[in-house]
Order: C-alpha cells, then sequence, then structure tokens
C-alpha cells in the first residue's frame, strides 16, 4: 500500500523545521553565551593581574598620582566585568528561554505525530473492513453461482 499524505504530514513537518529552527537558535546562544563567559574570565584574570601589580608597586613604594591611575583603572575593570555578568545573564535567560519553546515544541510535533499515527491506524483498520466485506460478498454470490 503506497502512503498517502495527509493534512497533519505537512503540519508535523512545519513542526520539524520550527523546532529545528529554534534548535539551532538554541545552539547559536550558548555559543554566544560561552564568548561571553570567556570573556568574563579574561577580564576576572586581567584585574587578578592589576591588583598583584599594585600590590608590589604599594611594596615598592609609588607616587600617589600612580596610585590613582591604578584605582581608577580598577574601578572601570569592574564596572565592566559587572557589565559582562549582566550580558551572561540575559544570555542565560535567553537560553533557557529557547529551551523551553524547544521542549513545547518538540512536545506539540510528537502529539501531532501520535494523533496522525491513531488516524492511519483507523483509517487502515477501516479499509481493511472494507475489503474483507468486499471479499465476502464476492465469495457468497461466486457460492451461490454454483
Amino acid at each position: 500500500m503506497t502512503h498517502r499524505r495527509t493534512k497533519l504530514d505537512s503540519v508535523i513537518q512545519h513542526r520539524e523545521h520550527l523546532e529545528q529552527q529554534i534548535r539551532d537558535e538554541l545552539h547559536g546562544a550558548k555559543n554566544h553565551l560561552a564568548l561571553e563567559e570567556n570573556q568574563l574570565t579574561r577580564l576576572n584574570k586581567k584585574l587578578e593581574g592589576i591588583l598583584r601589580e599594585l600590590a608590589s608597586q604599594q611594596t615598592n613604594g609609588t607616587s600617589t598620582d600612580q596610585l590613582d591611575l591604578y584605582y581608577r583603572f580598577i574601578k572601570r575593570q569592574c564596572e565592566n566585568i559587572q557589565s559582562q555578568r549582566g550580558a551572561i545573564k540575559k544570555l542565560t535567560e535567553h537560553c533557557e528561554e529557547k529551551r523551553g519553546q524547544l521542549v513545547q515544541t518538540s512536545q506539540e510535533r510528537k502529539l501531532l505525530e501520535q494523533v496522525n499515527e491513531k488516524r492511519k491506524k483507523l483509517q487502515q483498520q477501516s479499509s481493511d473492513k472494507r475489503e474483507q466485506q468486499t471479499l465476502d460478498e464476492t465469495a457468497a454470490i461466486r457460492h451461490l453461482r454454483r
């Protein structure tokens, strides 16, 4: 028996396409999040290096102007780190939103596939029943003709 496409088949195909789009978007968002987390790590390491350098300068004795420059730079670096943390938080929320969309779309597609399979099974049973009735009628007519 050849497989006929039903209306639900095209809906399921569309859902699969949407699911793949969301999966791709989630993958891109995760990659972006990883890049931003690496940037935060670099900023933290840079701050640690500056703090070590400042401690070294303080033990060696340095001018107040030099110390003021260090403190300003440290303050700016801390602001950059806070900004980066905010960006990471937004990206994490975006990833969670995409993950939720992916789960929902996947569940909807699976539900549609189940409905479609049940419809196909019922149609097949109905077709089998009609075919059996036709065969029974044909056999009865042949039997009566004998």
